[in-house]
């Protein structure tokens, strides 16, 4: 069953890791690397909830 969810979920993921991309320029710079784990962190969490 879990894998199966996870397999639904793939493309949505995909569409929606371009558009992080675009955002995660932003977050790039070396100074705000805590930033940038939190943030991906909360994306994680994003993904995993959709």
């Amino acid at each position: 069953f879990y894998e199966q969810n996870t397999r639904r979920r793939q493309p949505g993921a995909l569409t929606r890791g371009s558009e992080v991309g675009e955002i995660g320029t932003v977050y790039e710079d070396p100074g705000n690397e805590a930033k940038n784990n939190q943030w991906r962190r909360i994306l994680l969490l994003v993904v995993a909830i959709t």
